[in-house]
C-alpha cells in the first residue's frame, strides 16, 4: 500500500520569490498584494505556490495575511553563499517527502526516469502531479547542492546545528521519549525506532546513527508547522 506523505505544490525557487516579495513589502502583506508585486494574478497556481513557501518555512499565514518567518530573515541575512546553502538545505529537509527520498537514495543513484512512478506507487502522489513533484524534488536538491550532476547525492552535515540549544531543528529529550521505543539487539545494546503517523504522513525510521535525527527532526518540524497553520486559520 502506498504511503501518504506531505509534499509542496510549488518549487523551492518560486517559494523564495514569494517570500522575497513579502519581505520587500515590509515583511507582511495580503496574498493579493504579493501577487500584484510579482506581476501575477491570484489563481490556484499562485495559491499553491504560497502554500509551498509555507511548507519550506519561508512564510506563515494568519487571518489572510502573509508574514515572513524568522527562518527566512536569517536566510536573507546570510553572510555568505556557504551559510545560505546550509539554510536552504534545512528548508529542503522540512519537506517530509524530500527527506524520505533523500534518505532512500543518498547512498546510490537517483532513478530520475522512474521517479514519478515511485512517487505514485510508493508515496501515493496523484498521477497527474507526479512528474511535476519529481521535478520539484530534483531541481530543489540541485539548487541546494545536494544532488550532483551524475544523480548521486552529497552527504548532509547537520553537525553545525547540533550545539544550538535554541535550534528549531533539534529534537528534545521529551519528544524522543514520547516518540520512540527501545529494543534489545542481539549484542545486548539498545536500538531505537520512531514512528510518526497522522494525516498525510506515515513515517517509520530505525535510528542507527546521529545523522538519522536529521530526517526525524525535519518530519517533526513539518508536523509543528501544520499545527501552527491550523491554529492560525482558526
Amino acid at each position: 500500500m502506498a504511503t501518504q506523505i506531505d509534499y509542496p505544490r510549488g518549487s523551492l525557487k518560486k517559494s523564495l520569490e514569494i517570500a522575497k516579495a513579502v519581505s520587500e513589502l515590509g515583511g507582511s502583506c495580503t496574498p493579493a498584494t504579493c501577487a500584484d508585486h510579482l506581476g501575477k494574478q491570484i489563481s490556484g497556481s499562485f495559491n499553491a505556490q504560497v502554500s509551498a513557501a509555507g511548507k519550506f518555512g519561508f512564510i506563515t499565514s494568519k487571518k489572510g495575511v502573509l508574514y515572513i518567518t524568522d527562518f527566512f530573515r536569517k536566510l536573507n541575512l546570510a553572510y555568505d553563499d556557504s551559510e545560505r546553502i546550509e539554510l536552504l538545505q534545512d528548508a529542503f529537509f522540512k519537506i517530509p517527502l524530500f527527506s524520505q527520498l533523500y534518505e532512500r537514495f543518498k547512498n546510490g543513484v537517483l532513478p530520475k526516469k522512474m521517479l514519478d512512478k515511485i512517487l505514485i506507487r510508493e508515496f501515493d502522489v496523484p498521477e497527474n502531479s507526479a512528474t511535476r513533484i519529481a521535478t520539484y524534488f530534483i531541481n530543489s536538491a540541485s539548487e541546494v547542492n545536494l544532488l550532483n550532476p551524475d544523480l548521486t547525492f552529497q552527504k548532509y552535515d547537520d553537525s553545525s546545528n547540533g550545539d544550538d540549544e535554541n535550534s528549531q531543528e533539534s529534537i528534545t529529550e521529551e519528544e524522543l521519549k514520547s516518540s520512540t521505543h527501545d529494543r534489545k539487539g542481539k549484542d545486548g545494546g539498545n536500538k531505537f525506532s520512531i514512528t510518526i503517523d497522522g494525516p498525510g504522513i506515515n513515517f517509520r525510521k530505525d535510528i542507527t546513527c546521529i545523522n538519522d535525527f536529521l530526517i526525524i527532526n525535519a518530519i517533526l518540524e513539518s508536523v509543528k508547522t501544520n499545527f501552527k497553520e491550523s491554529e492560525d486559520n482558526e
